[in-house]
């Protein structure tokens, strides 16, 4: 993504005893990415038909992203590539869903607290 500021900036001329202040503008643009702050998924259940529409939904989002798709059919395969995708998203569907909340807490540098009333059936 490119980014395009416009700045003016004040300059003092001193061709005559009185300084006189003027503004010139100045452009610059930069291909700088700006700072991620997606909000990560995992999808539970991912590899079902709503699960697949759900990683589907997240990866064509802005904002967020999946990172990591539990379930106990077909694991070690791609997301993406069981959603059908053309690219894979490189994301190994796993059946610990704890294991996946610490490698993304690992990874965020973070604390994840899950509360176990969360995830009843």
């Amino acid at each position: 993504m490119a980014t395009l500021r416009i700045q003016i900036h004040p300059t003092t001329h001193k061709t005559h005893p009185h300084q006189k202040t003027t503004y010139t503008p100045f452009i610059s643009c930069s291909m700088q990415q700006p700072p991620q702050n997606n909000i990560k998924v995992v999808v539970n259940g991912a590899a079902k038909e709503i699960g697949m529409a759900a990683v589907l939904a997240v990866t064509k989002s802005r904002g967020m992203e999946v990172a990591g798709a539990v379930d106990s059919h077909l694991v070690g395969q791609d997301i993406g590539k069981v959603c059908g995708m053309e690219e894979a998203l490189e994301i190994p569907i796993i059946n610990d869903l704890t294991m996946v909340l610490g490698s993304i807490s690992q990874v965020m540098n973070l604390f994840t607290r899950v509360k176990p009333n969360i995830f009843r059936i």
